[in-house]
């Protein structure tokens, strides 16, 4: 059952320390997708624990201290692994059988993949992106694209829209999954209502942006994802930069306003159809 506005509140410093089960974490992302009461009191916990901790932080220790430390700490790490590889072959060896060994790799290569897809990830965690209220960048186009991609340190191509109603308020780096991207944001007024778009550009060379829903947009493939109920539509260009457009509006209406830019036709020849 979806939680209520009371179910939220004694959750959101959990959820906000990044403690909460991934379900609940869902949940949360999701109503407030669609609560400005519950929106905007998470962002207010938010800025009362971000003040609370620049205050109570302590002192940057200096950067060989760091260094130093991060040596010993991988020294440690290595002897340790190396450790527990012996422990378990010595221990294993002499009491199981070749069918064993077998099904512990088969066990070892489900359970690799039986998680989400790194795709699915990116998308929720550009869709919970909604929920900040960091400031912007603000610049026109041209210089906006100048900035995006010297922060990626990659020739990047910046959506143009055509039709009316879409404005850009500014844009702003974040981490998508440790991942260096550029969040651009959108107000957009359409038939159905108003919305905030999330354009997400990040280097994506060894990253599959693909989806099970495909959908062909000037030629190109474009992958679908649904993250809390919203919609997002996901492109990488030739040169491996990766795009991801989210919003809340109907997925039709979305797809539409990314055929009626250029961006597909900026950034690359149609891509394989699989």
């Amino acid at each position: 059952m979806a939680l209520s506005c009371p179910d939220i509140e004694p959750l959101v410093p959990t959820f906000l320390d990044g403690e909460l089960c991934v379900s609940d974490a869902d949940e949360v992302a999701s109503h407030a997708a669609t609560c400005t009461d519950c929106r905007d009191h998470i962002d207010t916990e938010r800025r009362v624990m971000t003040a609370l901790r620049s205050q109570l932080a302590g002192p940057i220790a200096p950067a060989d201290v760091h260094q130093r430390v991060g040596m010993l700490l991988d020294n440690e790490d290595l002897r340790t692994s190396r450790a527990r590889r012996r422990a378990a072959v010595a221990w294993a060896l002499p009491a199981t059988s070749v069918a064993a060994a077998a099904a512990a790799l088969m066990v070892t290569f489900v359970a690799t993949h039986q998680g989400p897809p790194e795709a699915a990830a990116i998308t929720r965690e550009a869709a919970s992106q909604m929920l900040d209220r960091a400031p912007l960048v603000v610049q026109p186009t041209a210089e906006m694209t100048r900035s995006v991609g010297a922060y990626l340190r990659a020739p990047v191509d910046a959506p143009q829209f055509v039709r009316a109603g879409i404005q850009f308020r500014g844009w702003r780096p974040i981490n998508l999954r440790d991942r260096q991207a550029a969040e651009l944001v959108y107000d957009v007024r359409t038939q159905s209502g108003g919305y905030s778009l999330l354009v997400h550009i990040m280097r994506a060379g060894d990253l599959s942006l693909r989806s099970q829903d495909r959908r062909v947009v000037d030629g190109k493939a474009v992958w679908i994802f649904h993250p809390y109920g919203m919609t997002s539509v996901a492109y990488k260009s030739e040169k491996g930069i990766g795009y991801v457009f989210t919003s809340a509006m109907p997925e039709g209406e979305l797809v539409g306003m990314i055929a009626g830019s250029d961006i597909l036709r900026a950034i690359g020849a149609p891509l394989p159809a699989n």
